[in-house]
């Protein structure tokens, strides 16, 4: 009988964790696992805007911008209005920016900037809509589920979205409250904070765990998002620098959306 060598043994042993170790980071990561199909909302009025979700952001050139990087998508605003909407894709500068799109028809107005800051470009979205309800989600795929990505672009071009930013990401991670649309997908909490867009237009900013997903619907909840921290509130900076600096630095683009007033809100994109 041949003798058993323990080195072979440890061998072995070395390569089935490596190969299960690396199935599950696939498994967490990168392998798709779709859960829902949502119905598409293409064939919704052509004058709504749609916010689209995904990993990256990009600027649409249908607005004649001559900037190489984008990260926030506007689309022809003539595909979806070619009555009703006004636009002026003309750059100008100014001391606070340089302005590179505008939009306008009855029922939503976006003024487009950009910024060159701390070694950045920061993309300002200046959004005004009738109804908090303009303000929409879409899923990657139309799909709900992990690591299902699609970029920003397909998809606002899809939904006919007049202005598309990333959204949380959600599907990297197994925890974290997912409203989208008034409808509600996964429930378990990160513990960490989230912010709800109200059907009333109202931002609400909680900490997962201590209010929870149903509550939120109760409240009113359009949208939530599983990210964080939050930056300002109530007109005050309400995080460290070491709290989010460091990772806005280690992690870009980044993404950041508020309210102003009633049904006035600014969406920003950094690279």
């Amino acid at each position: 009988m041949k003798k058993w060598n323990p080195k072979m043994s440890g061998f072995l042993y070395g390569i089935l964790l490596l190969s299960y170790t690396g199935y599950a980071l696939l498994d967490s990561f990168v392998i798709p696992h779709p859960m829902q199909t949502v119905v598409a909302s293409s064939q919704q009025s052509n004058s709504q805007s749609t916010l689209a979700e995904s990993v990256e952001a990009q600027i649409n050139q249908k607005l004649n911008s001559t900037e190489a990087e984008s990260s926030a998508q506007v689309s022809d605003p003539t595909e979806l209005n070619q009555t009703e909407t006004q636009t002026d894709a003309s750059t100008s500068s100014s001391l606070e920016g340089t302005a590179i799109g505008n939009y306008l028809d009855s029922k939503t107005k976006i003024t487009l900037t950009k910024y060159r800051s701390y070694d950045s470009s920061i993309y300002v979205a200046d959004v005004t809509v009738s109804d908090v309800s303009d303000l929409k989600t879409a899923l990657a795929q139309n799909t709900y589920g992990r690591n299902i990505t699609e970029q920003t672009s397909s998809m606002a071009s899809d939904h006919q979205a007049v202005l598309a930013i990333n959204g949380d990401y959600y599907g990297a991670r197994q925890s974290g409250y997912v409203i989208r649309n008034g409808q509600l997908y996964r429930d378990s909490s990160s513990g960490k904070e989230a912010a709800a867009i109200l059907t009333n237009g109202d931002f609400q900013f909680i900490t997962e765990g201590e209010t929870s997903a149903d509550t939120l619907l109760k409240d009113g909840a359009w949208q939530a998002f599983s990210f964080g921290p939050v930056l300002l509130k109530e007109g005050t900076i309400s995080v460290s620098e070491n709290e989010e600096v460091g990772m806005a630095m280690a992690s870009n683009p980044r993404t950041a959306i508020g309210r102003i007033g009633k049904n006035h809100y600014v969406f920003v994109v950094s690279d």
